[in-house]
C-alpha cells in the first residue's frame, strides 16, 4: 500500500474534513485539518498543522483551532495501515533519513529545501568549531 499525500488544504475553508472523529470517550464530531504558512515574523514561510473540531454538545459549532509548532514545511497524508490523517514535517535535521522515507512524495520546492540543508552538511563535514 502506498501513502496518499493530501494537498490543497491550506486554510480552514479548504481543510480536509474527517466526518467521524472521536470527541472524548463516547461522543463523535467532525475534525478539520490543514497546513498554515506563516506570512510574517521570524517564522515567515514556515508551516504548521492546524486542527479544529466541532462540539457535538452544541451542534455544528467549531471549537477554537489548535496549532502545532512550525517546521520548514509540513506534509499531510493518510496512513495506509490505519486510514488516519497524519502529518510529518522537515525541520532541517536528519536530512538523509527524511529523504529516504519521504523523497518520492516531496514537491520540487520541498526537495530543494532538503537538498540545500544536505549541501550545508557536506560543506561543514569534518570541521570543528
Amino acid at each position: 500500500m502506498t501513502i496518499q499525500i493530501l494537498t490543497g488544504h491550506t486554510s480552514f475553508q479548504t481543510a480536509h474534513i474527517t466526518p467521524d472523529y472521536p470527541y472524548g470517550f463516547k461522543l463523535r464530531c467532525k475534525r478539520a485539518i490543514w497546513i498554515e504558512t506563516a506570512t510574517k515574523g521570524s517564522g515567515k514561510g514556515q508551516q504548521r498543522i492546524m486542527t479544529a473540531t466541532t462540539n457535538p454538545k452544541r451542534g455544528d459549532i467549531w471549537n477554537k483551532p489548535k496549532a502545532s509548532t512550525y517546521s520548514l514545511f509540513k506534509i499531510l497524508y493518510i496512513d495506509p495501515d490505519t486510514g488516519y490523517v497524519e502529518s510529518t514535517g522537515f525541520n532541517g535535521f536528519h536530512r538523509t533519513e527524511f529523504l529516504e522515507e519521504w523523497g518520492p512524495y516531496l514537491t520540487e520546492q520541498q526537495t530543494k529545501i532538503v537538498n540545500a540543508y544536505a549541501a550545508l552538511d557536506r560543506q561543514w563535514e569534518g570541521r570543528t568549531i
